[in-house]
């Protein structure tokens, strides 16, 4: 294990929240519907009461999780990916190898200006995937001038 300097510079990347827009609007939409239903009735049991906040708490909880499922932290000279909450996975590029810095957007996030990081490697064919980011050109610009601005010294 590496020794970790807490003052040491680096920028963190995690899952957007907007990416989970689509979960957070069923979860409300459902909860909603199991109000509407349990007022219908007028039979407002605890067990429904349980049903609703089951519904909110795993709408709520399930992206959370997914968030931190993966991280990754760009240092001046590597980037880290850790994967997993339990059992961890790390993978380790150095900055020197980056051939390519590149996002993508789709329809739905360009709308909403979030996309997906990628950077390719000398080392491997396929693009390694950073992250799904807000505002993912900004993040880009950070990212190079942090790079950039650490090798020059």
């Amino acid at each position: 294990m590496e020794h970790e300097d807490k003052n040491e510079k680096k920028i963190i990347l995690r899952e957007s929240r907007k990416t989970f827009l689509p979960m957070y609007a069923l979860t409300i939409l459902f909860t909603g519907i199991v109000i509407f239903f349990i007022t219908k009735s007028h039979k407002f049991s605890q067990t429904n009461l349980t049903v609703i906040i089951i519904v909110l708490a795993l709408g709520f909880l399930i992206p959370e999780i997914v968030r931190s499922w993966e991280t990754c932290t760009v240092k001046a000279d590597k980037i880290y990916i850790t994967t997993g909450i339990i059992q961890k996975r790390h993978r380790k590029f150095f900055t020197s190898t980056i051939t390519d810095i590149h996002y993508k957007q789709r329809l739905w996030q360009r709308m909403l200006n979030y996309g997906a990081i990628e950077i390719n490697v000398f080392s491997q064919n396929a693009p390694i995937h950073l992250g799904t980011v807000d505002r993912p050109k900004k993040r880009i610009e950070e990212i190079e001038e942090f790079i950039q601005t650490a090798h020059k010294r």
